[in-house]
């Protein structure tokens, strides 16, 4: 938590303006779905016509898979796998546009949207004010380097954030970087506290059918990440991003997806507990499908439905087989996880 005379209980100064709390200065980094100067046109008719009609005139007509990203209610249907009190105190991590962060916000919680785009950041301004979310608090820093309280919240939000954490932190490996990440998070947890991690499955069925990774290129998650780097050294087409925004080009293969089993050990490392492992179908972003990994009924009806292995004739082969193998295929070709996590006694 936050105070307003410039100065973090973790000794770091940082700045108060329009009532964002800002500890990154002067920084000019840049990271978005759209290029930076697309960006700051949205952001001149967002502050003039509101943020939803600057994103319908400007945004949508470009980018008419954004809408559901930025507007979807199904963006936080997976917090009703976690047993949170009725005002919990919360911290999105990465907020990007506050999607899950003010969703969050609506629905009773006091929200701490971590972003650090200046950009965005001032777009989360906005939107706070245009959608009245007045409680909902902004601050500029890092993911890697918010300055959370030990022991003050009651759920950390991951979604999409924790495969950035080596390109976020280069100094040291990726898996260090996301175990830094990971413990950062576990310890600005009350008990009974929960870190939330929505992630793609590094062998998933999109994956498998050439999806393109965060690399900038399709098929590199599947490789050994040795190879993956070669790969990328020698693409003109690889980039740290693949959303068609401004982004620098990755000639280090960085942005690390695990298996189930990955995911459960990297954990284990950072000194957190899976509580419940969730499939999330199409993606986890925008879920049709929200069923835990050890409910067979539930993932083997999905996959036979085309939820998971789509528009395939192996998901037709696929369905004649019993729910028990089935739902087993379909856990090893789940497109993305949530993760519901712990801190670990």
């Amino acid at each position: 938590m936050l105070r307003h005379d410039g100065r973090c209980a973790c000794g770091v100064v940082y700045s108060v303006s329009e009532d964002v709390f800002d500890f990154l200065g002067n920084s000019d980094y840049y990271w978005g779905e759209m290029p930076r100067t697309e960006m700051e046109q949205f952001l001149s008719e967002a502050q003039r016509t509101g943020w939803r009609h600057a994103a319908r005139v400007l945004v949508y007509p470009k980018r008419p898979d954004l809408q559901q990203y930025f507007e979807d209610p199904r963006r936080t249907a997976w917090v009703a796998e976690i047993p949170l009190p009725a005002h919990p105190v919360v911290a999105d991590l990465g907020a990007g546009w506050g999607t899950i962060g003010f969703q969050l916000a609506a629905s009773g919680a006091q929200v701490w949207l971590v972003e650090a785009v200046r950009e965005r950041v001032e777009l989360l301004r906005l939107r706070r004010a245009q959608d009245n979310l007045t409680d909902a608090k902004i601050v500029r820093a890092s993911f890697m380097d918010a300055p959370l309280a030990s022991g003050a919240f009651d759920l950390v939000v991951l979604n999409g954030v924790l495969e950035w954490a080596g390109i976020a932190d280069k100094s040291i490996t990726p898996v260090e970087a996301q175990l830094r990440l990971l413990r950062n998070a576990a310890a600005a947890l009350r008990v009974g506290g929960f870190v939330y991690v929505g992630i793609e499955n590094r062998y998933g069925w999109p994956q498998l059918r050439g999806e393109i990774d965060h690399s900038g290129l399709p098929f590199t998650s599947l490789l050994p990440r040795r190879i993956a780097t070669l790969v990328l050294r020698f693409s003109r087409n690889a980039l740290s991003s693949h959303t068609g925004g401004d982004s620098p080009r990755q000639t280090t293969y960085r942005t690390y997806t695990y298996t189930l089993a990955g995911y459960s050990r990297l954990f284990r490392h950072a000194g957190l507990r899976i509580r419940r492992a969730l499939m999330l179908a199409p993606t986890y972003n925008l879920p049709k499908l929200i069923a835990p990994l050890d409910h067979t009924p539930t993932i083997a009806r999905a996959m036979r439905a085309g939820l998971i292995v789509r528009g395939s004739r192996l998901a037709r082969a696929l369905a004649s087989m019993p729910s028990s193998l089935l739902a087993a295929v379909a856990r090893t070709l789940a497109p993305s996880f949530g993760f519901v996590l712990e801190r670990m006694e």
